[in-house]
């Protein structure tokens, strides 16, 4: 499949997306341990994304350029919102109430990705294990930033922790 048809099948299944109500648009920029960008946009709807990847892989070579290395599209799907709680401290600690405030959400989800060099029917999964973290209840006003942190794995990223920020706007 070429890169036109994939783009055409992510814009598509975007448009599809549009039509629901409670939509929230999703912007994600991660950086990894292989890769020096990620850029993932999507649109959320309850707990499931879906959306296109555009990814940066880290190069040898100095001639990096605008044009990424893998395209794609992504599915995820969170779970319950978790709340972290700092139990067993033996002394008070400056993170404390941060930490006590903090609210986290894992995820779960898939990556296909493809090299941009060969043609898009070598897209390979990866799977994503995930959870983003706010200082908010998740249902909270109609904007939001999240710190993300990812760990992927599979066929094209074998073993890669990734970091990030997430924003989520409702539309």
């Amino acid at each position: 499949m070429s890169r036109k048809w994939m783009l055409v099948l992510i814009v598509g299944a975007l448009c599809t997306l549009a039509g629901c109500s409670e939509q929230q648009l999703a912007m994600t920029l991660m950086n990894g341990q292989n890769t020096d960008l990620k850029a993932l946009v999507g649109v959320k709807e309850g707990n499931t994304e879906l959306g296109g990847i555009v990814q940066w892989r880290k190069k040898d070579d100095i001639d990096w350029g605008p044009e990424p290395t893998e395209v794609g599209a992504y599915v995820r799907y969170y779970l319950t919102t978790q709340d972290a709680i700092i139990e067993d401290t033996p002394e008070s600690s400056l993170l404390a109430p941060w930490l006590d405030r903090l609210h986290a959400r894992p995820y779960v989800g898939l990556d296909f990705l493809g090299s941009t060099d060969c043609s898009m029917r070598h897209v390979q999964p990866n799977w994503v294990v995930g959870t983003t973290f706010s200082l908010e209840p998740k249902d909270v006003g109609d904007a939001k930033t999240f710190i993300n942190v990812a760990y992927t794995d599979g066929d094209q990223a074998s073993g890669d922790t990734f970091v990030g920020l997430t924003h989520v706007r409702r539309w």
